[in-house]
């Protein structure tokens, strides 16, 4: 028995089963009972007539039956329950099904004018900005079988309904100008086809109480839609079995071209705008200085735009604008340009390099870097710009965690220095140590970086981006020591730095031991606004001990290793300590915490996790 195969045909919006040689109504029959699968009303389907390459590269016109979306979506969806024997065109179909039923529960959809024909018809589309999509996509359309676009692309099918299934004769076509249809071609018109039908039969579905979103669209149905605001009507054309979107005005003609720009990252391209950014080199040998590196970072940070495409190849401006006349040529033109105006809301300064008589690239500040690197980078993958941006800064920006610690009362304080008091103006010595990433940072060296004012810096010969906020409060802690070289504070300063250091090495002052008593460290968690407070106890833990408190914002929710289901997390935070020689003993008297926060009020549960869960 011959294997029946599927093909999606674009200019006619279905699917059509074909066989792989004309055959007869019996054989018709017993192909379409032995079809996999769901499929309602196999007995009673309308043949056509289309053309269809056969495996010996025959052009043939011969008998297909043809299947809408509202047919065939519900039999494909059902080869992943019972698949059968299905064929390979079968299952390819099948798999790609899934992948727009995962585009179109993540919403990755987009609204569409189509202005060709009179009146305009809005339909819906599928975005692919996600890098995932775009592979997925990728290793569809290598995957798709030669059958399943075996028929010319300019070819559509006829209806035979007085010829019954199999009863047409088939003939041979002498056509050397028929070219095949392309995969990308077939496998993007189904994924934009499948969006708006399942986009419309989900929406026709529903009535007005159903869902209270829905409520403007059904009043707006009442309505003539050359009467609504064009965001009206484009909404009633979307979710409306009726397609039509009227046009009213002169000012609404290039709405169409408006909209297609708009989402013109969203949608698959043979090639992209991209943008590398370069960073300026680093000094070496002798010239290794801060200074030096400042300068280089004022003069060289580099930002290239010009177009790559799918397989990687990129473009510069520069030999996009070579003299040349070819289509191919004008056209990527126009699409770095479109490009380069939609990216400039999400990184503004790219607007120098459109003030010219043709794009250029950017030299960017290193503040304007900076932000580049943290915030507009980011904005623009996920608008679909390809985004390329040195590797040491790759992870968060390229900040290297920057780190502070202070060691409080390990010295007794210098002679001469002022007298020791009692309270919180007595003198305490204070030993800084600052680390970026891994590397040690002296306190002289991390001063000329703050002194630079911008947080692109050269550091053993790479380019490492600092977080300002962390300069910032990092700088005003070390300026609480007063003495020269950082080596003394006052205990009332000591307190303020502990509360904008999150790790404190604390060791008793061998002049006065209250210090410890006056140490409160403070943490505000990121996401929670709840206040922690670790009040360590008098002589709790031996001199040399390290004392750390976190703040905790994401725990697991249910189980035994988090917060019960149901229950709210108001606050949560984490203490630990270890003594010189690196275990965490038990203190005595214990260290207590107290959490103060506006949310949490009588009656609430405070959890503790332990060794064997939550207390």
């Amino acid at each position: 028995m011959l294997t029946p195969f599927l093909q999606y045909r674009p200019l006619d919006r279905g699917f059509l089963l074909c066989l792989p040689e004309a055959v007869g109504p019996a054989e018709w029959t017993r192909a379409l009972r032995a079809l996999p699968g769901d499929l309602q009303g196999r007995e009673r389907l309308t043949p056509a007539k289309a053309q269809i390459y056969l495996p010996d590269g025959a052009q043939v016109e011969m008998h297909a039956v043809p299947l809408r979306w509202q047919r065939a979506y519900p039999w494909l969806s059902s080869l992943a329950l019972k698949p059968g024997h299905a064929g390979a065109s079968l299952q390819y179909w099948a798999m790609a099904l899934r992948l727009l039923q995962s585009l179109v529960v993540r919403g990755a959809l987009l609204p569409q004018l189509d202005t060709r024909p009179n009146p305009w018809r809005a339909r819906w589309g599928v975005s692919l900005t996600s890098p995932t999509d775009r592979a997925a996509l990728a290793q569809m359309t290598l995957a798709m079988p030669p059958a399943a676009r075996a028929f010319p692309e300019n070819d559509t099918w006829a209806f035979t309904k007085t010829v019954a299934l199999g009863e047409l004769d088939a003939f041979d076509i002498e056509d050397d100008l028929a070219l095949p249809s392309t995969a990308e071609a077939v496998l993007g018109a189904f994924l934009e086809d499948g969006a708006d039908f399942i986009m419309r039969f989900v929406a026709g579905g529903l009535r007005a109480g159903d869902d209270p979103r829905l409520g403007l669209i059904h009043r707006l149905r009442g309505h003539k839609r050359d009467r609504l605001p064009w965001d009206e009507r484009l909404m009633v054309a979307l979710s409306h079995q009726l397609p039509e979107f009227p046009t009213t005005g002169i000012t609404e003609r290039t709405l169409g071209e408006q909209l297609e720009q708009w989402s013109e990252g969203a949608r698959p391209q043979w090639v992209r705008p991209a943008l590398r950014l370069e960073a300026p080199p680093v000094p070496t040998g002798r010239d290794q200085s801060v200074q030096e590196a400042d300068r280089l970072a004022e003069e060289g940070w580099i930002l290239r735009v010009g177009l790559e495409t799918e397989g990687g190849t990129e473009i510069g401006v520069a030999r996009l604008w070579e003299p040349s006349t070819e289509p191919e040529v004008l056209q990527a033109r126009q699409a770095l340009l479109r490009g380069l105006a939609r990216a400039v809301p999400f990184f503004p300064p790219l607007e120098r390099a459109l003030s010219g008589q043709k794009p250029d690239d950017l030299l960017l500040r290193p503040t304007e870097a900076w932000s580049f690197l943290t915030k507009g980078a980011g904005q623009l993958k996920e608008a679909g710009f390809i985004v390329h941006i040195p590797e040491a800064l790759t992870e968060l920006g390229g900040a290297r965690r920057l780190r502070a610690k202070v060691r409080l009362g390990a010295r007794s304080v210098a002679e001469g220095g002022p007298s020791v008091q009692a309270g919180l103006d007595g003198n305490v010595s204070a030993d800084w140590s600052l680390m970026l990433g891994d590397d040690a940072l002296s306190v002289e060296d991390f001063a000329q970086m703050a002194s630079l004012k911008h947080p692109l810096v050269a550091w053993k010969g790479k380019w490492v981006a600092l977080d300002p906020e962390t300069l910032k409060q990092i700088s005003s802690v070390i300026q609480a020591s007063r003495g020269a070289g950082f080596e003394s504070m006052t205990k009332g300063e000591a307190l303020a730095a502990a509360l904008r250091v999150r790790e404190v090495r604390v060791t008793r002052d061998r002049a006065d031991a209250s210090l410890v008593d006056l140490l409160l460290v403070q943490v505000e968690p990121d996401v929670l606004g709840a206040q922690l407070l670790d009040e360590v106890a008098r002589c709790a833990l031996a001199a040399g001990s390290t004392v750390s408190l976190y703040p905790v914002t994401l725990l697991p929710v249910g189980g035994a290793a988090g917060v019960p289901t149901g229950s709210t997390l108001a606050a949560a935070g984490a203490i630990t300590w270890s003594v010189p020689s690196g275990t965490s003993m038990t203190p005595s008297p214990v260290i207590t915490m107290t959490i103060t926060d506006a949310s949490i009020s009588a009656g609430d549960t405070i959890y503790a996790i332990t060794a064997t869960g939550l207390v």
